[in-house]
């Protein structure tokens, strides 16, 4: 798989952020590294760093933008838009707006957005939420960013609903 990700990238700086190392060797944006070479699948996750954002209508209208600029980067891709992953207690930690309950009422734009593209609709959340409905306790160490047996259960559930 190829990866073109950077910490803190979300729906606004997905455009100017030039983090990805492109194929020449110098860096670029996303939009950059996806017009190296075309994909049959395009995966997208964005969320977790606009959660705490106050109107979450303007962010799905700028995913929407994100994911018709991808769409017209790809135009043979099946582009998969993933929900926004649960976290555990440990992420209050980090900021009181990662809440499970916040993450699935925002789940609600990404899936919006998804639909108004075209785009298919991955609630890979379902694959790693306890019966509490959180990110178990040991999947992560901060309660945001899942250890590596968690990140298995991930792409085994990408692999099977894609």
């Amino acid at each position: 798989a190829t990866f073109y990700a950077a910490t803190g990238l979300n729906v606004q700086t997905i455009e100017t952020n030039q983090t990805i190392r492109l194929d020449n060797g110098s860096y670029g944006t996303v939009y950059d590294a996806l017009k190296q070479r075309q994909f049959r699948r395009v995966y997208i996750m964005f969320g977790i760093n606009e959660l705490g954002w106050p109107y979450p209508d303007a962010f799905q209208e700028m995913y929407e933008g994100v994911i018709n600029k991808v769409k017209g980067l790809q135009p043979d891709a099946t582009v998969y838009v993933q929900s926004v992953l649960p976290v555990s207690s440990l992420a209050l930690n980090t900021n009181s707006v990662y809440t499970n309950e916040n993450i699935d009422n925002f789940n609600v734009y990404v899936r919006n957005a998804a639909e108004n593209t075209g785009s298919v609709y991955l609630d890979v959340a379902s694959a790693l939420k306890d019966e509490n409905g959180a990110l178990p306790l040991e999947a992560s160490t901060d309660g945001i960013h899942l250890m590596r047996e968690y990140c298995m259960i991930w792409m085994e559930y990408l692999a099977e609903n894609s």
